[in-house]
């Protein structure tokens, strides 16, 4: 993950060395005087071994850490670490489990178990931890090895040398003994993945738990956080515990109903923040394909009434994070400053690490999540993605046997439903069928999966009148347009060839003409199409030049959601000669450098580069200081984003991509040490006087010098 860091004109100036702090999104209208900072990373190996949210807690002098290590092989031991400080852990021993069930589930394969969280009962010093249980991990019909899901308790009297277990405490409200036929080949796996929250001041014990759903079909899985309780006096017994669901606390947590309180969060956490005096939950978000840290406040976990989710971290980390305050020894409650952990248990070698987190004074504005606008996902009763619509959509998902609603308007070719998808096949001219089932909408937002065929093409088309009078966006050979029905059309975006041995999305949205297109999650334009009809109509779909396509996963409704996926690529790049290919001797033209110590010549262009010939190069054999940077002038206002790739031999006191001089507080990406061709990006940039200087500046003092950074295809753009 690029770190973005803040930076000051006097610290670029003078060339010093300073530890920078990453700026953060800032906090809702919830918390409106407040903001936050992160610090740079640090390696935390020694929770590699995490494949949960572990237990840590403080015994006197002595700090615990206990996890199951998937690396021991399929019973998961429970092994117990210690050390005078979460920095200074070392193996202990493993714990010995006693009479832990194996006598549920269908098949035989047998039950594996995570420990997770850890509160130690101040009355008595027994340690008490939630544990995850998998089972089922084989069973006929179901795509992949996908193992079915319970929450227990275990208990230990001697530091987690032995472990009793207490029973089943949180259960699914289907039957999660087998695997049963979902609607639409959805399964509900049941609950699992628990993470712990003791509220001492309220006399609660609180676990924040996942509720997941695996499509058969497609093999993708659902997620959504959901909550259970129970009172601190009656230490996690069995029957103790209530779920929450539509707004109270009603229902069991053996079978009982529960209600979405984070949607769409992939891992969450929550713990009380005595600066903010408020709950803090914490955790990762996907936003179709880009990943960030989210954080949101409740201030009464009576109601868990959470705060908007905002950005706080952009890009992934790992897969179990937690929290822990250094100054008083918890996960349960922190203060002002405290570390943010994430593990991912050494997947593909990457390393657990923390990053320090400190809530300041201050406020701006807020960075939503665009699928917040949407409800939470309920328990699968219609396939899970469908039912996020709101009850008017139009929802097709093709499961059914026949093309109910679909008319053919003209053409020669067929549509029909084949496994589970509608499959249109057409001669070498257009066919075309209209919806009926469909609303007359002139305002709305569609979509619809499809599976392109080599060199031919098709129109989702919306606003439906007559053949000759309607409004569409078209996919042809590596174009997206629009057309009218009239003879009307034209191309909008390049997109490229599409992989056709998969399935990409299409998103459209429509408001007059306003038009808003998606594709893969990528919005690829926005702009007004005047040459399209704006009056109310149904859907159809064209498809034309001898092909046979699949469409599904089809919906439309009147509510214009305010989506923002990924950046529009029709965006222009603003960046004179990006690609050092226009010289002047060994000088890209259009690029100017500035040094305090008279080292310009460290700055040049040489062969090699990304793409084209040439790359900029910051090298000497000697110690210099240079910014290379060019300034754009004469934008509009708004926010930007600024891309390169680079190469790195590392080891520079300095090496940076910068933006500054656009209105705000100068922005920078450290450029790490990298032999391939690597790209970094500098987002949210927000413009504000009509000008931003970009640049590359490196400083190495070792006398003989010798590190360098090679720099290609500078990118800087508006930001969709």
């Amino acid at each position: 993950m690029s770190k973005i860091r803040r930076i000051s004109r006097t610290t670029l100036a003078l060339g010093l060395m300073l530890v920078f702090m990453v700026p953060l999104f800032p906090t809702s209208a919830f918390a409106a005087s407040t903001s936050w900072s992160v610090g740079q990373e640090v390696i935390a190996n020694t929770f590699d071994i995490c494949d949960e949210q572990p237990g840590l807690c403080k015994v006197g002098n002595t700090v615990y850490f206990i996890d199951a290590n998937v690396y021991q092989g399929a019973n998961n031991p429970w092994e117990v670490y210690a050390g005078p400080s979460v920095d200074n852990l070392t193996y202990q021993y493993t714990g010995n489990r006693v009479q832990f069930p194996n006598d549920f589930g269908s098949d035989t394969t047998g039950n594996r178990y995570w420990c997770t969280g850890l509160w130690v009962d101040p009355s008595d010093g027994k340690w008490y931890t939630l544990v995850h249980v998998e089972y089922n991990y084989v069973s006929a019909g179901v795509a992949g090895n996908w193992p079915m899901r319970r929450i227990g308790y275990a208990t230990s009297s001697d530091l987690g040398k032995n472990w009793s277990w207490g029973g089943f405490i949180l259960t699914s409200d289907s039957d999660d003994t087998s695997w049963k036929s979902g609607a639409g080949g959805v399964y509900d796996r049941g609950s699992g993945d628990p993470r712990l929250f003791v509220d001492e001041a309220n006399g609660f014990i609180y676990i924040y738990y996942f509720h997941h759903w695996l499509d058969t079909n497609t093999g993708e899985w659902y997620s959504d956080t959901r909550v259970a309780r129970s009172p601190i006096s009656s230490k996690m017994a069995v029957g103790s515990w209530v779920k929450f669901y539509n707004g109270a606390w009603t229902q069991p947590g053996i079978g009982g109903h529960d209600t979405c309180v984070v949607p769409g969060a992939i891992n969450g956490f929550v713990f009380y923040d005595t600066y903010l005096n408020q709950y803090v939950v914490m955790g990762q978000k996907q936003e179709h394909q880009e990943y960030s840290v989210f954080i949101s406040l409740c201030s009464d976990l009576t109601t868990q009434q959470w705060s908007p989710p905002e950005k706080v971290i952009m890009g992934q980390l790992g897969y179990y994070d937690w929290v822990w305050d250094t100054n008083n020894s918890s996960m349960f409650t922190c203060g002002q400053s405290f570390r943010y952990y994430s593990s991912r248990i050494n997947a593909g070698g990457w390393s657990s690490r923390y990053l320090p987190i400190t809530f300041l004074p201050g406020s701006a504005t807020p960075q939503y999540y665009a699928d917040d606008s949407l409800p939470p996902m309920p328990l699968p009763d219609y396939d899970v993605r469908m039912s996020r619509l709101p009850a008017s959509a139009l929802r097709e998902d093709f499961n059914g046997t026949a093309l109910s609603g679909w008319t053919k308007i003209f053409g020669n070719g067929t549509y029909s439903v084949n496994s589970g998808s509608l499959l249109a096949a057409t001669d070498a001219n257009a066919t075309l069928y209209c919806d009926d089932n469909a609303q007359a909408l002139a305002n709305g937002y569609m979509a619809l999966s499809f599976t392109p065929v080599v060199n031919n093409g098709f129109a989702a088309i919306f606003r439906y009148q007559d053949w000759n009078n309607y409004a569409g966006i078209y996919y042809q050979n590596g174009c997206i347009g629009w057309e009218n029905g009239n003879g009307g059309w034209g191309d909008l975006v390049e997109v490229g060839q599409l992989d056709t041995t998969a399935a990409h999305r299409l998103e459209i949205s429509y408001v007059g003409t306003t038009i808003t297109i998606w594709l893969d999650y990528n919005k690829i334009y926005s702009g007004d199409l005047t040459q399209i009809p704006t009056a109310a109509g149904k859907l159809a779909l064209r498809v034309s030049g001898n092909t046979q396509m699949k469409v599904d996963d089809w919906f439309a409704y009147s509510d214009v959601p305010s989506i923002e996926h990924s950046v529009p690529v029709s965006y222009p790049n603003l960046v004179t000669n990006a690609s050092f290919e226009e010289l002047t001797g060994s000088q890209p033209n259009d690029w100017f450098v500035w040094t305090p110590d008279g080292t310009a010549s460290a700055s040049y262009t040489q062969p090699g580069g990304h793409s084209g010939t040439y790359c900029l190069v910051q090298y000497m054999a000697a110690s210099y200081n240079v910014f290379t940077y060019q300034n754009i002038t004469g934008i509009a206002n708004g926010t930007y984003i600024l891309t390169a790739w680079v190469k790195s031999s590392g080891a520079q006191d300095t090496a940076q991509m910068v933006a500054k001089a656009f209105g705000g507080t100068d922005l920078s990406c450290d450029i790490q040490a990298a032999g391939d061709w690597t790209k970094i990006t500098i987002p949210n940039i927000v413009v504000t006087n009509n000008q931003c200087q970009i640049g590359f500046y490196s400083i190495d003092t070792y006398p003989t010098g010798g590190k360098y950074i090679l720099v290609d295809d500078v990118s800087f753009s508006k930001q969709g």
